[in-house]
């Protein structure tokens, strides 16, 4: 069987076996099975490793041996830009949606209560709190389990499955393809999602999404 139908088969296979149990749970029980549900998350990261090393692909040409010194602007890109584009994101959204602003905050008040009783009426504490966490969303040791999560799917997507594309297609449409075939591994948790945030048991953070 050809190296990029074992990775597909595998894939596929496998994420949407380990996020059926893991939506089901969520849409059942709410809050109470959202630990299930962040670990059928987890684990699916790890699919398109585990989809690699099924199909045989070529580890050593992966690039684990980054050049620092030459892709350090790269490297910092990666690591403040997603909290640059939250910023940005949120700035962009309240000036739309400018009645939807809140002080100290909705989240808080949903994802911790206590931090939203003491914070209540206290604007200055609130944007400490905002500072504090804009200041861990770049400094938090949860970066390095992070990483490793999202180098579960670099090995997949980007070097076993893209070069595969890429070889077939062009770059482009290998990009773009590529895309198209991660998106849909994932495709089974978002109908349940959207279930699951119709329901008031629903966690706070599936509801907003």
């Amino acid at each position: 069987m050809p190296k990029l139908a074992k990775y597909l088969i595998f894939t596929f296979s496998a994420a949407w076996l380990i996020m059926i149990v893991g939506v089901r749970d969520l849409v059942n029980a709410g809050n109470a099975e959202m630990l299930t549900f962040s670990a059928s998350l987890m684990w699916c990261m790890f699919v398109p490793a585990a989809g690699a090393l099924i199909a045989g692909a070529n580890f050593r040409e992966m690039g684990f041996k980054p050049d620092i010194s030459k892709n350090l602007k790269l490297i910092l890109f990666a690591w403040l830009a997603p909290t640059v584009f939250e910023l940005v994101g949120a700035a962009c959204c309240f000036m739309v949606f400018p009645d939807d602003i809140r002080i100290p905050g909705v989240f808080i008040e949903h994802s911790d209560p206590a931090a939203f009783a003491e914070l209540k009426g206290h604007t200055g504490a609130f944007w400490w709190y905002f500072t504090k966490e804009v200041f861990y969303s770049v400094t938090s040791f949860y970066l390095i389990p992070g990483i490793i999560l999202g180098l579960g799917e670099e090995i997949g997507w980007r070097g076993c499955l893209f070069p595969e594309l890429k070889e077939r297609f062009g770059r482009v449409r290998a990009m773009l393809l590529g895309g198209a075939i991660h998106g849909a591994t994932n495709g089974t948790s978002i109908p349940s999602c959207s279930e699951a945030a119709s329901t008031s048991s629903a966690p706070y953070s599936v509801r907003l999404t």
